[in-house]
């Protein structure tokens, strides 16, 4: 019986990885382009019985590279996105192994690129002869995407013909506290501290934005400050100690939120455009604020 294989580049993909359903044996090839990365995959390999094998890889290249040798154990492939020139000529030769994408935040419900130049549309030209599309899950390759918001994506993206939109075995809410090797992470944080108190969490991207510091001077001095560095950002030393907590940078930011929503009686998010408030909008707790660039 063929396996699948999943290509993982971050903590939150890999509690999406795991939430789908499939019922052969299973590959789990986490890549290492995030803060401590082995130390996770360690983590995954002691606590997880989800998966046959668990391998780490520099890049999704390198991934790719050892599927493609052993193509005849393979039946299908996992990724969190199918766009891009190299990765294109990756997946052209999978030849008989169904490509799946599986929801990677914004990317997942937008346009990649407008087509408004002429430069634009040469470049979106030589894109569609690769087989390529302004989309993730458009690859000539993909047989389908898993979405935890089907609707999003026609009303965004629109109906695709030829693709197949799945949904996620469980809602997120539920899933991402079922996985023993996720909740594990977080058994260090003694979030008792945060206890009826109001709380603001500044999650970075790939860097530090400029407007912090004057917003937590200004408006959240009465706050327990906690900073959730992005998993590909390095460490700053001088900047954290601006905050009373730093949380590790592979931890999932969906579940830190989470948890701070159970204990706080108010959290305030300052933020980049990250996804993972989408999750939580409906919370009357929180509070987003989207800083300027």
């Amino acid at each position: 019986m063929k396996k699948s294989a999943f290509i993982i580049s971050k903590p939150f993909q890999y509690i999406n990885a795991s939430n789908i359903e499939d019922l052969q044996t299973k590959d789990c090839f986490i890549i290492d382009n995030f803060y401590d990365a082995e130390k996770f995959t360690n983590l995954v390999r002691e606590y997880s019985d989800n998966w046959n094998d668990v391998q780490i890889y520099k890049d999704n290249y390198k991934a790719l590279d050892y599927i493609i040798k052993n193509k005849n154990t393979y039946s299908k492939v996992y990724i969190d996105s199918d766009f891009g020139v190299i990765l294109s000529f990756y997946l052209n030769r999978l030849k008989a192994i169904d490509v799946y994408t599986y929801e990677e935040g914004y990317a997942s419900y937008n346009f990649i690129r407008n087509k408004n130049s002429i430069k634009d549309r040469i470049k979106w030209l030589v894109s569609d002869i690769l087989g390529l599309k302004n989309w993730v899950g458009g690859h000539s390759k993909t047989k389908g995407m898993y979405l935890y918001q089907p609707e999003m994506f026609l009303k965004k993206i629109g109906t695709q013909k030829g693709k197949e939109i799945k949904s996620f075995s469980k809602p997120i809410s539920d899933h991402m506290f079922s996985l023993k090797e996720i909740a594990i992470l977080f058994d260090k944080i003694d979030f008792t501290v945060f206890k009826d108190k109001k709380v603001l969490l500044y999650m970075t991207n790939y860097h530090i934005n400029i407007n912090v510091n004057a917003e937590l001077e200004s408006n959240y001095k009465d706050c327990i400050k906690v900073l959730k560095p992005h998993p590909q950002m390095g460490i700053d030393k001088d900047f954290f100690e601006l905050f009373d907590y730093v949380v590790e940078n592979y931890l999932p930011a969906e579940i830190l939120i989470q948890r701070l929503l159970t204990y706080c009686n108010d959290l305030t998010i300052l933020h980049e455009g990250s996804f993972a408030l989408e999750y939580f909008k409906e919370d009357k707790k929180m509070k987003a604020i989207l800083l300027s660039k």
